[in-house]
């Protein structure tokens, strides 16, 4: 589990700094591109391709997934001025990953579609400045001590922890510190993961003998079907990093002061207030 978030709820792609939320959302087809452009130059027919199908998938998520996250975060309010344990706070979690799934599935034919348009030289491209960035990414996690590693790890988890609930009390702080000090080091697995998807997409990329209805068959496994991909060290290291981190929420939330707990209502808040404005937006 990713120790940034406190209660996980994916909001798709809703996290870019110094901008709010409603205002990436009513520009994901421009933004779409601009992000794209970072690994493949299209031409404007493509560029206009994909701006379009973004547009379709962000009307789908607008009306389809949004309401459903809505609900999840009305449920997470409510349930948290009662006690919880790790079990209730895991049956969240895996609410809001099917959901996210949905996206993933929903996102895969509009994905598809680019592909297909993609030439020989663009799928190059692509699959050249993914494998740098994984690269980068690894060289820059290779140069932390496994100290320096668990103390980022530690930063990251009291920043989010604060951002949702305020001030964090000394025993509070001890108890995150606690948990990630128990949490295995995953990186070396993630990367390995991240670059066996990237070989199956070179692979996929670079046969030429695959008619269109083989490519998109064969790309839908690498979009939606990612544990594959995963190592059965990395899937049990995962699962045991869910558990310790739903742990913790429980014994965090135990802990809450009646200022806490009305900073953490209010930011659940401000997440459904955005979820509503971008839904009317729509209207």
């Amino acid at each position: 589990m990713n120790s940034r978030n406190f209660i996980l709820i994916i909001l798709c792609v809703l996290a870019l700094s110094g901008c709010s939320t409603t205002f990436i959302y009513n520009n994901l087809p421009w933004l779409a591109d601009y992000w794209v452009d970072d690994y493949v130059d299209l031409d404007k027919q493509q560029s206009k391709q994909l701006k379009a199908e973004v547009e379709k998938l962000r009307r789908w998520h607008r009306s389809h997934a949004l309401p459903q996250y809505r609900q999840l975060l009305i449920e997470i309010k409510t349930g948290i001025s009662k006690p919880l344990d790790a079990q209730h706070l895991l049956e969240w979690r895996e609410t809001s990953q099917m959901y996210w799934q949905d996206v993933v599935r929903q996102a895969n034919d509009p994905i598809l579609e680019l592909a297909v348009s993609l030439s020989a030289q663009q799928k190059q491209e692509f699959v050249e400045n993914v494998s740098k960035k994984i690269s980068r990414q690894f060289r820059e996690f290779e140069e932390l001590s496994e100290q320096e590693v668990v103390e980022v790890r530690i930063e990251q988890m009291l920043s989010s922890y604060k951002n949702w609930l305020g001030k964090l009390s000394d025993k509070q702080v001890s108890l995150i510190k606690e948990a990630a000090l128990a949490t295995a080091s995953t990186k070396d697995h993630r990367f390995e993961y991240k670059q066996r998807r990237l070989d199956a997409l070179r692979n996929v990329f670079t046969q030429t003998v695959l008619d269109e209805f083989e490519f998109r068959a064969e790309l839908t496994e690498i979009i939606v079907n990612t544990e594959q991909y995963k190592s059965d060290q990395f899937i049990a290291l995962s699962a045991i990093d869910k558990h310790t981190h739903a742990a913790l929420q429980a014994r965090i939330l135990a802990t809450l002061s009646a200022k806490q707990q009305r900073h953490l209502i209010k930011e659940l808040n401000k997440w459904i207030d955005d979820i509503d404005t971008i839904i009317e937006d729509g209207d």
